[in-house]
């Protein structure tokens, strides 16, 4: 009585009794205390053992008796309630029908007054137990299965920590970070410092950090090296003399400026653009962009922007501020170019035409140009041999044509942009892809021809490409040169003529 009265003054409404023998006197002196008892019998779980594990009870006419008898007994003693586990349904149903009180069934047939189902075993939290009275509703043990793995993969760093140094020493940044994580959530401290010799570690302690939401700031803190560029360190004290000069040397190749010949394009990427677009939004892309691409973000140290959508000008300046601690330059009236604009108005040309024809010049110094891009518009521009940009056209870009033709018509659909064979189409799509192809053929050669006649007195210039639809018309021999990067190299000029890096 005294377990009894501990268990209900701890919330307990009622009281489950297994079995019946030994314990009738029990229960009735319970119940006349005023504690609900209900009853339990069958398979009883604290006995299961007993009777040799999970296996239906009540199965022949003898047990069967027992267990009925068991049943009225404990209706006489005064439960409310009998549950009655892993016994046949037609002893269930028959117990049911014959007694006053309701009966809860488990494993015991669809004739109780009620069931018992076990949520994990509904939802297949076990896939290996599969009794006949149970019907699992969902494969619950692959679903949490898959979300705890998908959960670790989330918060366990496997891209950079297994390159660089992390190649050859497997697990050894995942113990770096469990043992940073500890111990920065056993001190709490506001800002920690962590030396940036080791440039892949500090990283990944920095990112991991901003993954998990850690109310610290990581500080790198600059390497401090000896006369000769060594980091200083402990580990190079056993250097040789030979080995410490060889080791001297790769510090001065990484702080040596680059040549023409070193500079390489490391990645791109795309990103559609909008006048929405915030500096967080494309702030988080391109760090995550960067990343997907093997590059680390920290590596970034000069951003040269060309932009002609004006209401994103704000938004990347302040993404380079924000996202790189970077002021980038930007293409804009007043930036050096090296060109003479002969425009009424020089500060009405693009961005982007501006950074082209220093690309071409860069790169085909000394000649005639006419600078073919085929962006959103397609542009032409006439550049001289003496770097004066001339002008030249602005007309639909190929997809911005196809675009129109969809949305202004009522039965034109969208097609794949590519080369036509004949300029007759025997379909409605033949006809837009051969009209889109052929129309942007013609209208190239038609202005490469009176460009050639009116600015460089007949003289052929070079005629360079770029842009995303460039090699589509190669067949066609429209151009010299194909530049698909030739505004990176116009941005990259306009770097070294203002002062962004060395010339």
């Amino acid at each position: 009585m005294e377990a009894a009265s501990d268990l209900m003054q701890a919330g307990a409404n009622c009281l489950k009794i297994e079995g019946a023998a030994g314990h009738l006197d029990i229960v009735a002196h319970i119940v006349e205390s005023g504690i609900p008892v209900m009853g339990h019998l069958g398979l009883t779980p604290q006995s299961v053992e007993a009777f040799g594990g999970h296996k239906v009870q009540g199965r022949d006419a003898q047990a069967a008796a027992e267990l009925t008898e068991a049943a009225r007994h404990l209706q006489q003693a005064g439960v409310f309630a009998l549950v009655l586990e892993c016994v046949p349904a037609e002893l269930a149903s028959a117990l049911s029908s014959e007694l006053c009180i309701p009966t809860i069934g488990i494993g015991a047939g669809a004739g109780t007054d009620g069931q018992v189902l076990v949520l994990q075993d509904l939802l297949g939290m076990d896939p290996g137990f599969k009794p006949k009275f149970l019907r699992h509703y969902a494969q619950g043990f692959s679903v949490v299965h898959d979300a705890v793995n998908a959960f670790h993969e989330d918060v366990t760093e496997t891209q950079f920590s297994e390159k660089l140094c992390g190649r050859n020493r497997p697990g050894h940044f995942t113990g770096v970070l469990t043992v940073v994580m500890k111990l920065l959530n056993i001190v709490s401290p506001q800002r920690a410092y962590f030396g940036k010799k080791d440039y892949q570690q500090y990283l990944l302690v920095r990112d991991m950090v901003q993954a998990f939401f850690m109310p610290v700031d990581i500080i790198g803190c600059d390497t401090v090296r000896e006369i000769d560029g060594l980091a200083m360190s402990s580990r190079n004290l056993n250097l040789e003399t030979s080995a410490r000069k060889q080791a001297a040397r790769f510090y001065e190749i990484i702080s040596a400026p680059l040549s023409d010949a070193e500079e390489k394009l490391i990645t791109q990427f795309r990103h559609a653009s909008t006048g929405r677009s915030s500096s967080d939004e494309i702030g988080v892309f391109l760090r995550g962009a960067l990343r997907e691409n093997n590059v680390s973000p920290e590596l970034i140290k000069i951003i040269a922007i060309s932009s002609v959508v004006p209401e994103l000008n704000y938004s990347l300046r302040a993404c380079a501020q924000k996202y790189f601690k970077i002021e980038p330059m930007i293409m804009r009236p007043g930036i050096k170019t090296g060109l003479k604009i002969a425009y009424k108005d020089p500060k009405e040309v693009g961005s982007d035409r501006i950074a082209d024809a220093m690309g071409a010049v860069k790169l085909f110094p000394g000649h005639n140009l006419i600078v073919v891009d085929f962006g959103t518009a397609t542009t032409v521009c006439a550049v001289t041999a003496d770097r004066t940009f001339l002008g030249g056209n602005i007309m639909p870009g190929v997809r911005l044509a196809m675009e129109a033709l969809e949305s202004k018509t009522a039965k034109l659909p969208s097609v794949e942009i590519k080369p036509a064979k004949s300029a007759i189409g025997k379909t409605t799509v033949d006809s837009i892809q051969s009209g889109l192809y052929w129309s942007n053929v013609g209208m190239v050669r038609e202005l490469v021809s009176r460009i050639t006649s009116e600015a460089f007195a007949d003289e052929e210039p070079l005629v360079v490409a770029t842009g995303g639809f460039a090699h589509l018309f190669d067949r066609e021999k429209l151009f010299d040169h194909v530049v698909p990067d030739l505004i990176l190299e116009g941005l990259l000029e306009a770097l070294r003529l203002n002062g962004y890096m060395p010339r």
